[in-house]
């Protein structure tokens, strides 16, 4: 198309500040640029009431971008001060040996478990975690929401020693996971939270 999109700052006067397609491929998440080219699509550039329509929904972008990094960081910063309250924290070493040995027998005889980039990036506003140590005896590495709340992708071995490596929502095992036990068995596939 070639349209270019000025004042896209929300002043009239932006200066240097453009966007065109290019940069919509560029710059924007792949929800906003779909939201964008709907819009450069549905009317002609030359009409204002377009540009605003454009300009409103990046601003409505930017802010939530900014309010999820806020919360975000607030999230983590709760988290590291209540870990004496959460668990302990181990190396991976620590949390390896606490694995049965025939759940890593049978782990050497199966394909891993990789997460694809896609899975990765679908959950948003999470930090991650060395391992810690519940007082179940459960120990959990990988992403979290807050200090309460796993989310993301992360690994879980249970006081017996099975592990679980998958994905997880409101503290549940939820996505595409894996599950071994030291009987051999696991199974691999969609997990369901449900209330």
């Amino acid at each position: 198309m070639g349209n270019n999109i000025s004042g896209l700052c929300g002043e009239s006067n932006c200066g240097s500040a453009k966007l065109n397609e290019a940069d919509l491929e560029n710059e924007l998440p792949v929800d906003l640029k779909s939201k964008v080219k709907n819009s450069i699509n549905a009317c002609s550039i030359e009409n204002n009431n377009c540009v605003n329509i454009i300009q409103k929904k990046f601003r409505e972008h930017l802010a939530k971008e900014k309010n999820n990094k806020i919360q975000l960081e607030e999230n983590q910063k709760e988290f590291e001060e209540n870990l004496a309250r959460i668990g302990t924290q181990m190396t991976d070493e620590e949390m390896d040996l606490k694995i049965s040995e025939k759940v890593k027998f049978l782990e050497e005889s199966i394909p891993s478990f990789n997460p694809t980039k896609e899975e990765l990036t679908e959950y948003k506003q999470t930090f991650k975690r060395d391992p810690i140590q519940f007082e179940d005896g459960s120990i959990y590495k990988g992403s979290w929401y807050s200090k309460e709340m796993r989310k993301g992708y992360g690994v879980l071995i249970n006081p017996q020693g099975f592990k679980y490596e998958g994905f997880w929502i409101n503290d549940k095992l939820n996505g595409r996971g894996r599950f071994i036990d030291d009987k051999g068995n696991y199974y691999e596939g969609k997990y369901i939270f449900t209330c």
